[in-house]
């Protein structure tokens, strides 16, 4: 979710999954928004638990961008959506860029930060060799400018706001 200089990573599926789908409504709620405010999801791939939420949004345009090269969102260099199979083939991450920092949401390219780091891909995978070419191409644009890493199975990361 993107609000002027605020950003949050919301997984519509996992919650749906866990049979609370009223939970993501009522997050979006917390955050002074409703779900009708929500005009794009962008997830990061198709499995049930990043995409399976996107019911409960059916007011939202959904983007699927697959292996189309990079997506610039807006079309001004300040969302785009970056190609990196391997978890799946039609895998995706989101760099969000501001004037002095970015936020990269890596989805399931990485699990963990100590992927990244390591460039060791997380086990659940389609193609080994494209995630390592994936996490070799985040590892990059993360050194480019300082990045805060957003990661998919990390801890949740709660009340944070990051100024770009």
């Amino acid at each position: 979710l993107w609000s002027g200089s605020t950003i949050m990573e919301l997984i519509p599926g996992l919650r749906a999954k866990q049979g609370n789908s009223e939970g993501l409504v009522r997050e979006i709620e917390k955050l002074g928004y409703s779900h009708k405010d929500i005009s794009i999801i962008a997830n990061s791939h198709n499995h049930p638990d990043h995409a399976g939420g996107n019911t409960l949004i059916p007011e939202a345009h959904c983007i699927w961008q697959g292996h189309r090269g990079d997506y610039d969102l807006f079309r001004d260099g300040s969302i785009l959506l970056l190609p990196t199979p391997g978890h799946s083939s039609d895998h995706r991450s989101m760099l969000v860029r501001g004037n002095n920092k970015q936020v990269l949401l890596t989805g399931d390219a990485c699990f963990r930060p100590n992927n990244l780091i390591d460039l060791n891909p997380p086990l659940i995978l389609e193609d080994r060799q494209e995630a390592l070419r994936s996490l070799e191409r985040l590892r990059d644009i993360s050194e480019e400018r300082e990045t805060v890493i957003l990661t998919s199975h990390d801890p949740l990361v709660r009340g944070e706001t990051v100024i770009l």
